[in-house]
């Protein structure tokens, strides 16, 4: 029992770091982890030994300092960690800590409180410290990957949603996460999710499809396709392709395309015969559901097995969707959504569909 305060301490601690580092907003940063009371967590992380280690494995972590998150994100994580601090009274805040916090302070120009530079996140494969009850069924070759993106803060930015990583997206990388088989330590799943290639619709920041690149190994995945329209989101996907090489030199080749729905056909698909198709976040506009309907049927057609994630904005464009998709599919199985991997979006709940 002498050792579970510093197990408490990394757990929390590492805990921290992942959410830092995919820049979980501000108001839903969580200071304590799992069965650990709010009191535990704050005798925990006020200690000149915690302090010192945020500095030196998040302010000075190597992910932070070549892919950093936005400044004005550290300037807040700083504030509030911080004041945790002072509430004890009786402990010095760390010198470096607050040398580095003055320092944002008096570098980082007002905003109007609205974000407005690209910034990296960075989305931890490891769910070792989520706290959740499932953590321990992901796969422990997996645990010590990442994913580092580049992105917009904002909703819309240049004409387009396509610069920000959102919710469904999160959901079916996890999805992916927790489903892709150890074929090493699992050698009787007959059908991995990942086999002969991925092909992610609608990319934007292309987490989908990264996760895939990640986790997949050349004996089992040919490589992974990016496909967005929008020219801005492409140059991103190209960004973020660049970074996920330097990051993972030996994943299976990733790819970029250009894929206009409105001109996919038989011929088109049939590049990406038996491929694995993922797409999240599609059904936002009623007017393109009758385009991404027919590019999912044509694939279907091509022996591909498509995974689609949604998250209900609009009941009645989502009801169209569904109604579109069932014309052409028999075979539409909903996934009841029970994955809690990332520290975002615990409480969202999406629909899946796989047609074979």
């Amino acid at each position: 029992m002498a050792d579970q305060p510093a197990a408490e301490a990394r757990h929390l601690a590492h805990h921290l770091r992942r959410q830092v580092l995919q820049m979980v907003p501000l108001h839903l940063l969580q200071f304590g982890v799992g069965e650990t009371t709010a009191d535990q967590s704050l005798d925990l992380l006020v200690t000149p030994q915690f302090q010192t280690w945020v500095y030196h494995h998040i302010i000075l972590d190597p992910t932070v300092r070549r892919y950093p998150p936005a400044p004005a994100y550290l300037r807040g994580f700083l504030k509030a960690y911080l004041a945790r601090v002072e509430r004890v009274g009786n402990v010095g805040v760390d010198e470096d800590l607050l040398t580095y916090y003055l320092d944002l302070l008096a570098t980082i120009p007002p905003t109007g409180g609205v974000p407005q530079e690209m910034c990296y996140k960075t989305y931890c494969l490891d769910n070792s410290t989520a706290g959740s009850p499932v953590s321990q069924d992901i796969p422990k070759a997996h645990a010590p990957r990442s994913i580092t993106l580049k992105e917009g803060q904002l909703l819309i930015t240049q004409g387009t949603t396509g610069l920000r990583t959102w919710e469904a997206a999160l959901r079916l990388a996890e999805y992916v996460l927790y489903c892709t088989p150890n074929t090493a330590t699992d050698p009787t799943n007959p059908r991995p999710l990942i086999e002969h290639g991925v092909l992610e619709l609608g990319s934007g920041t292309g987490l989908v499809g990264l996760t895939c690149a990640t986790l997949a190994t050349t004996a089992t995945a040919r490589d992974v396709v990016l496909s967005d329209y929008h020219p801005d989101v492409l140059r991103l996907l190209e960004a973020n392709a660049t970074i996920h090489r330097t990051c993972h030199p030996a994943s299976v080749p990733v790819r970029v395309v250009t894929l206009d729905w409105e001109r996919f056909d038989q011929g088109a698909a049939s590049a990406y015969s038996g491929y694995t198709v993922f797409g999240a976040d599609l059904v936002y506009d009623p007017s393109i559901v009758p385009a991404l309907v027919r590019v999912v049927a044509t694939l279907t057609r091509a022996k591909c097995t498509v995974y689609l994630a949604s998250t209900v904005r609009n009941e009645m464009t989502f009801g169209l969707f569904l109604a579109t998709l069932g014309k052409f599919s028999a075979d539409l199985q909903p996934w009841a959504d029970g994955c809690r991997t990332w520290p975002q979006y615990a409480d969202w709940v999406h629909q899946l569909f796989n047609s074979d």
